[in-house]
């Protein structure tokens, strides 16, 4: 929900991840005050309280919005915010900013991120990388250009903790899953990929998860133009896997086919975000995609699993695309009919195997497909559950428990 885009009044707890203190931000976009917007109060174990603050933006942006927060041991508590004017309120300029609050004080240091594109519907995910101690940003926002051509970009932005200290920020990089892409699936040129999905993993690597996403819409107008109905269709396409460190250095990358169409999503059910697997993870409702409306959608869905044995990939497709030749491309899944879950286990060094997750079908009547958007993935125990769908013999459903 939202008035005249702006956010609705909401709260955040973030949790130190080697501690019990803790923090809380306010978020009352309301607030007459632009420096009244944003409150941050941070607690201890025993929930003493530690520090109390209002964000105040250095620059003059009439809005403000409240990105993500991160509690860095029992010293300081980071704040993420996004500022922007409109049009009509000193012109259409944004700026991203990050701000630090020390315990035991009353006011925040701020650093303005030095990036000049204007961006727009702007998320943040904040990691802590052991290995190299640091705070890594990662910023999933859209950029329109001068010729209002929209592209998605996602940053990382790598920050000392300690001193407050930036590093040089870099894109996501694809350049391994697109040279892939070209010596296996017949590209010819880079693909404008999108990051869907990123994990950090034990030795301070990071996993993403990219893949080609195209949106169209369509307006349609009632009777002597009364009553409009924008109507979004989406493609997803081939999908990369691509391992790079903290600084943003390539270590390896493969892609591989796939298609998905979801035509006639109404606009009217909600907002289309490109990181669709992030619900499950315990990201923000607005960040849900296809939430509610054709639930048929929801199994369109490709799931990215990194575990301490192996790094697994989990997707929906037809089964006449298990095996397609070098080039060929594969029948996008419409329907579920025909489809099964399919595993790729992608290798460290840049290969990967593709197999069925139930086993061979025995025919394509035989299909058993996941709900993978209602899915959930236990480390500790190594255990993935799911929601199956038997649609080749009882066609029933159930929750099934899977290890690797």
């Amino acid at each position: 929900m939202a008035f005249g885009n702006v956010d609705p009044p909401q709260f955040d707890v973030v949790k130190d991840n080697s501690s019990d203190a803790y923090a809380v931000v306010t978020y009352n976009s309301f607030a007459e005050e632009t420096a009244k917007r944003i409150e941050l109060v941070a607690y201890d174990g025993n929930h003493k309280e530690t520090a109390r603050a209002f964000y105040n933006c250095p620059a003059e942006y009439k809005y403000l919005r409240y990105l993500n927060a991160y509690t860095y041991g029992k010293s300081f508590t980071y704040l993420v915010v996004y500022g922007y004017n409109t049009r009509n309120s000193g012109g259409d300029d944004s700026r991203i900013y990050v701000a630090r609050l020390k315990n035991g004080n009353t006011t925040f240091k701020s650093v303005e991120l030095p990036y000049t594109d204007d961006f727009d519907e702007t998320s943040c995910e904040i990691s802590f990388n052991k290995k190299a101690e640091v705070l890594n940003l990662l910023l999933h926002t859209s950029v329109k250009d001068k010729k209002k051509k929209i592209t998605y970009r996602a940053i990382m932005q790598p920050i000392h903790p300690e001193g407050f200290k930036l590093d040089s920020a870099f894109d996501l990089p694809a350049g391994k899953v697109n040279d892939y892409a070209k010596s296996n699936l017949g590209y010819k040129k880079d693909i404008e990929y999108t990051v869907m999905d990123v994990y950090l993993d034990s030795t301070g690597n990071y996993h993403a998860l990219l893949e080609y996403a195209l949106v169209t819409t369509s307006t349609s107008y009632g009777s002597a133009g009364l009553g409009i109905n924008s109507t979004v269709n989406v493609t997803y396409g081939d999908f990369g896997y691509e391992v790079f460190d903290n600084t943003g250095s390539e270590i390896s990358g493969i892609a591989a086919p796939v298609r998905y169409e979801l035509p006639g999503y109404n606009s009217g059910q909600g907002g289309i975000s490109f990181r669709y697997m992030n619900a499950k993870k315990g990201y923000r409702e607005a960040d849900r995609t296809l939430a509610f409306g054709k639930l048929k959608h929801w199994y369109k869905t490709i799931d990215m699993v990194y575990s301490n044995n192996e790094n697994i990939i989990l997707l929906n497709d037809k089964i006449d695309n298990f095996e397609l030749k070098k080039g060929e491309k594969p029948s996008a899944v419409k329907s579920m009919g025909g489809v099964s879950t399919m595993i790729y286990h992608i290798g460290n060094d840049g290969s990967y195997k593709k197999d069925y997750l139930f086993g061979p079908p025995k025919d394509k009547k035989d299909a058993k497909f996941c709900n993978l958007y209602a899915s959930s993935y236990n480390s500790a125990t190594n255990t993935y559950a799911t929601i199956m769908t038997d649609e080749g013999n009882d066609k029933k459903t159930y929750v099934v428990w899977i290890k690797w």
